[in-house]
């Protein structure tokens, strides 16, 4: 049965919208002299076919898996690869003409040139919710500065990482009071017994998890 008109109407409008958010999100790091790397970019522009589709999710979700796999290694300079090529090139520039010693570059981190005042104030310019939540991750990645949130321990191996829609519907269906699943939930708590995470036990793999407050990993 086609859907009416009104349907796929509604349902184009909603995708225009999505683009919308996700391009002024693209702008205002642009725009700051930091425009972010062209995966990123392609992710959240949703401009090729991989970018939508019910087994990886959206490109917003792809993004913020990508951003993910920066998160789960230890904090260094690769983490420009977030941000267009032409960034790092400036910063070593900048590096460069810093800390010459005659011929001789002294090694530098490059993340020390950024400037975080400007990728703040791009932040600030994004409307939607979700694309400045994924905005505070990329520069928390960039600059992780000191916390006094929960920082947890680091992970001895490397943490899995992936985009799961089972999960997804799995935690909205507990929260809404609609499961459906046998299976349960495990709660993670930190010294003080208040809730850090709920862990998706029972219904495929057990390691998908959400957190219950902001947490501080790798640093």
């Amino acid at each position: 049965m086609e859907k009416p008109n009104l349907e796929i109407s509604a349902e184009r409008d909603i995708a225009r919208e999505r683009q919308e958010t996700r391009r002024e999100m693209l702008e205002a790091f642009k725009n700051a002299g930091y425009p972010l790397d062209w995966t990123l970019e392609a992710m959240l522009s949703e401009s090729r076919p991989e970018d939508q589709g019910n087994r990886k999710g959206s490109g917003f979700t792809q993004a913020s898996r990508r951003v993910a796999e920066f998160v789960r290694r230890s904090r260094s300079d690769r983490d420009l690869q977030i941000l267009g090529d032409e960034v790092r090139w400036r910063l070593e520039e900048k590096a460069y003409e810093a800390s010459k010693d005659g011929d001789e570059l002294v090694p530098v981190d490059l993340r020390k040139y950024l400037d975080v005042e400007a990728l703040r104030s791009a932040e600030g310019l994004i409307r939607a919710e979700e694309c400045r939540l994924l905005a505070q991750m990329i520069i928390d990645v960039l600059n992780p500065g000191e916390s006094r949130l929960t920082d947890l321990r680091a992970a001895e191996a490397k943490l899995p990482i992936g985009t799961c829609t089972t999960a997804e519907r799995y935690f909205l269906d507990h929260f809404s009071g609609a499961n459906s699943y046998d299976s349960t939930m495990n709660l993670i708590v930190d010294e003080k017994d208040r809730p850090l995470m709920v862990e998706k036990l029972g219904a495929g793999e057990n390691h998908s998890a959400i957190t219950l407050q902001e947490v501080v990993i790798n640093g």
